[in-house]
């Protein structure tokens, strides 16, 4: 099984994820994390070798396209769809 993790928000936010992996490792053993988070985060997860962690500078121009791709998914979650017989009718 693999698992990606997404989380860029703040350092407590990060910090909550780990009794998650804990967890995680002792119910399914064999299993892959990819965690993709902020680069200053990559020393919270440096205990477990079986967690592969992916970096993101903000300050790049990699950085700056993932905030912009943040934001759009914000406004995406905050955007009410209104449906009618699945046919989309407008969107709030």
């Amino acid at each position: 099984m693999n698992i990606l993790i997404i989380r860029f928000s703040s350092l407590g936010d990060v910090i909550l994820i780990r009794p998650v992996l804990l967890a995680l490792h002792k119910k399914y053993p064999n299993v892959k994390v990819t965690i993709l988070s902020n680069k200053d985060f990559k020393t919270l997860f440096d205990f477990d070798n079986r967690i592969r962690f992916f970096g993101v500078d903000f300050n790049s121009k990699e950085g700056k396209t993932l905030n912009l791709i943040n934001k759009v998914r914000k406004l995406n979650k905050e955007s009410k769809i209104v449906k009618k017989n699945n046919e989309i009718i407008k969107t709030i």
